[in-house]
């Protein structure tokens, strides 16, 4: 039910933003091709988002988490990260994803726990 309700809430934020006004001045270039791409892939992207929603995430279900993190490193893997799961004995897996970007001189981390 938590799932439906989030996949609704999605739903509605994505119709409610895009029946507002535009800004006063002309947009940044950079956010309006954000915008067309994420349009254009809307399906693929709520698609993706609620395969995902429909594996439980709980962390007593073992199978069920180790299924969540397969799915998330094929999503990664799919948009070009290096992605794989890393386990240790008796822990949940997790999920270890790389982009490298030459001449970076930052490292940005995501991090996110079930």
């Amino acid at each position: 039910m938590k799932r439906l309700l989030l996949l609704l809430t999605c739903f509605t934020l994505s119709a409610s933003a895009q029946s507002l006004p535009g800004p006063a001045t002309s947009p940044n270039p950079a956010a309006q091709t954000a915008r067309a791409w994420r349009q254009s892939h809307e399906q693929a992207i709520i698609s993706e988002f609620a395969q995902l929603l429909s594996i439980p995430n709980v962390s007593a279900d073992k199978a069920n988490v180790a299924r969540n993190a397969d799915l998330i490193v094929e999503l990664l893997k799919k948009r070009g990260v290096d992605a794989r799961t890393v386990s240790v004995p008796g822990a949940r897996p997790m999920v270890f994803g790389e982009v490298k970007a030459p001449g970076a001189t930052r490292t940005l981390v995501f991090y996110v726990h079930y």
